[in-house]
Formats: C-alpha cells, sequence, structure tokens
C-alpha cells in the first residue's frame, strides 16, 4: 500500500504573506534604531510604588495606667472563674484572654490592635505582646486543644498586663 505525501515548496507560500512577516521582524527594531539616534525617550514603564509602612500612632490612655491594669486583670479573673466553671473550655477561654490584651493595649495606647494579624504585631516593636498573642494562636484557632496549660496562659496574660509601662 502506497502512500504518497505532497509537500508544498517553501517559496510556494503566497508572496504577500512572506514580505508581511519579514517586514514585521524588521521593522521594531529599525524603529528602535530610529528613536535612539534622534534621542528620542520611549515612555518608561512604570513601577508600582511601595509605600512605606506608618509606625501607628501612641497615645497616652484616657486614664491612667494603673487603672486601666486593675480593670483588665480583673476581665481576665473573670475569664478564670468562667473557665473553672466550666462555663467556657480552653478555646474559648484563650479567645476572650487575646481579645482582652488587645483591648487593652488599644487603652493604653491607642493603637488598634483589636483586629490585627500576629505579623502586625510583630513589626509594632511590643515583643511582649506578640510572644502572648503567638502563644495564643494555636489554642484559639485549633479545636481540641484541651492538652495546653491554660493556667500558664492565665499567668502570661496577667503579666503582660502589668509589665505594661
Amino acid at each position: 500500500m502506497p502512500t504518497t505525501v505532497d509537500l508544498q515548496e517553501p517559496l510556494s507560500f503566497s508572496l504577500l504573506l512572506t514580505v508581511i512577516l519579514i517586514v514585521l521582524a524588521v521593522l521594531p527594531p529599525v524603529i528602535w534604531l530610529i528613536l535612539k539616534l534622534l534621542k528620542i525617550k520611549l515612555p518608561e514603564k512604570k513601577q508600582k510604588l511601595v509605600q512605606e509602612e506608618e509606625a501607628p500612632i501612641v497615645m497616652k490612655p484616657v486614664r491612667p495606667i494603673e487603672v486601666l491594669k486593675r480593670e483588665y486583670l480583673l476581665k481576665i479573673d473573670a475569664v478564670e472563674s468562667k473557665y473553672k466553671e466550666k462555663q467556657i473550655d480552653a478555646r474559648e477561654a484563650h479567645i476572650q484572654m487575646s481579645s482582652i490584651v488587645r483591648e487593652f493595649v488599644n487603652d493604653a495606647t491607642g493603637v488598634n490592635v483589636r483586629n490585627f494579624t500576629l505579623r502586625e504585631i510583630q513589626k509594632l516593636n511590643m515583643p511582649n505582646l506578640s510572644k502572648l498573642i503567638s502563644e495564643f494562636y494555636s489554642p484559639e484557632f485549633a479545636f481540641g486543644t484541651e492538652d495546653i496549660q491554660i493556667e500558664d496562659s492565665f499567668s502570661n496574660a496577667r503579666q503582660v498586663i502589668r509589665e505594661w509601662n
């Protein structure tokens, strides 16, 4: 069973198509060379402006810091009582403590850290706060955290508030 394949000769394509392809290949370098010789600048590619992150403005607390500390330590005590009375589990206790500490920092500094991620908190140069929040992340966002030493969490939260200046 013989088969024949009829191939077209390379130059048997349309002459117009060949001319167009050659012009398209040669034209851009020629235009570029002419613009360079005439010293005409092409518009430059726009680059995204990288905004520097602004440091948050730290304001003095409206109430004296010692009053704030007492108030928020009482809130931590209330969460601990609820936990011990089995009204809330360890996960909920961590969520509430994180919220309390974040509110305290907001009231003490004026920086609204209530909705900040851990990474944003770490950029604030508040090492005690970022360490505490990072400790709370696992119990806050994971179920089945019964094996976590919650007494340490209560103690650490109190320590951050007490040592705040």
